[in-house]
């Protein structure tokens, strides 16, 4: 049971790393394009926009981590069934509980790490370079778009 669980816990975190760059990229294709505008909207080049969207990113990949375990199961199990392992595995007396079991404490000790990494991370970029000026400034401007 043990090498089963070891086996199931890589196949689990390889579809956690697929999934993840997939949702990432997706987050980060869409907040680069919202600074863009902004970036524009301020008189800023692109260098900006990509600047202060890479600076989110720890953010985004934090806000994201749930959707990011729960489809990157999702998947793996799919995956798995349809290369006929779960059957053997049930057909070898395994109970789903004992098979769901590394799922769960890998999802358990990644996102504990990844939430330890990167929180710390995302806090301390928030306050560099003036980044917290920027964004009240670009609070500031915002409101008084939409001020009536």
């Amino acid at each position: 049971m043990r090498v089963l669980g070891f086996y199931l816990a890589a196949k689990f975190m390889l579809w956690i790393a697929i999934t993840g760059m997939v949702f990432i990229a997706i987050a980060f294709l869409g907040d680069f394009l919202e600074m863009l505008k902004l970036a524009t909207r301020h008189n800023q080049g692109t260098n900006a926009a990509l600047y202060y969207s890479w600076l989110r990113l720890p953010l985004m990949v934090v806000n994201f981590l749930p959707f990011i375990f729960l489809f990157g199961g999702v998947f793996c199990l799919l995956r798995l069934s349809e290369s006929r392992e779960l059957v053997v595995i049930r057909v070898a007396g395994i109970s789903a509980w004992q098979y769901l079991t590394p799922l769960l404490l890998t999802a358990l000790f990644l996102g504990i790490a990844i939430i330890a990494a990167l929180d710390p991370l995302g806090s301390g970029l928030g306050e560099t370079d003036g980044v917290a000026a920027y964004w009240a400034e670009i609070e500031a401007a915002l409101v008084s778009c939409f001020a009536p």
